[in-house]
């Protein structure tokens, strides 16, 4: 009689611990669905961002508002060649 007692509390602990391994993974899912959502928006902005200032009449070719950074590595424009220091 102890013996099954002990089974079904390992039982119910092996289902218990399932579920809540399961809804982890699902709260990380969504995380990662969310994450990648908001990285897609962020880039669409920015290229918008680009698009504007360039197809602005008030900006000339050199001018270095078509490379610009705006923030841990974000940025706009054309990269420049490695050791192109731009002031």
């Amino acid at each position: 009689m102890r013996a099954r007692r002990c089974c079904w509390r390992f039982w119910a602990l092996f289902l218990l611990s399932a579920m809540v391994i399961a809804w982890a993974l699902n709260i990380n899912s969504r995380l990662a669905v969310s994450s990648n959502a908001n990285r897609v928006l962020e880039a669409e902005a920015m290229a918008c961002s680009g698009a504007d200032v360039a197809l602005s009449r008030e900006i000339s070719p050199s001018s270095p508002n078509l490379h610009r950074q705006v923030g841990d590595g974000e940025s706009y424009g054309r990269p420049d060649p490695p050791g192109n220091v731009v002031a």
